[in-house]
């Protein structure tokens, strides 16, 4: 997964009774028609601790048109809301 994000950092390791859960976040801004649009992105590999079955999840957050320049995204309000969907995933049996 951090190949394909292009991410070279450390995960924080979220424990719970039935999973683990290794998080990250990143931003990057790409360039585009003389734009700059800022993606910001809240990742993991989500761990089954009985079945040993994981997941990667992406969660990604930036401004639909890149011309507007109001755009206000509350960044700690989507980092919460990924972790909580996070938090959430069930793996089935």
């Amino acid at each position: 997964m951090s190949n394909y994000i292009g991410y070279d950092g450390e995960y924080r390791e979220i424990k719970n009774n039935d999973k683990i859960i290794y998080y990250a976040k990143t931003e990057d801004v790409v360039q585009t028609d003389n734009n700059k649009v800022t993606f910001n992105l809240f990742f993991s590999y989500i761990k089954d601790r009985s079945s040993g079955k994981g997941l990667e999840y992406i969660y990604s957050v930036r401004c639909l048109d890149a011309k507007h320049k109001d755009c206000k995204i509350n960044l700690e309000n989507e980092e919460k809301r990924a972790l909580m969907l996070m938090k959430n995933v069930e793996f089935i049996d």
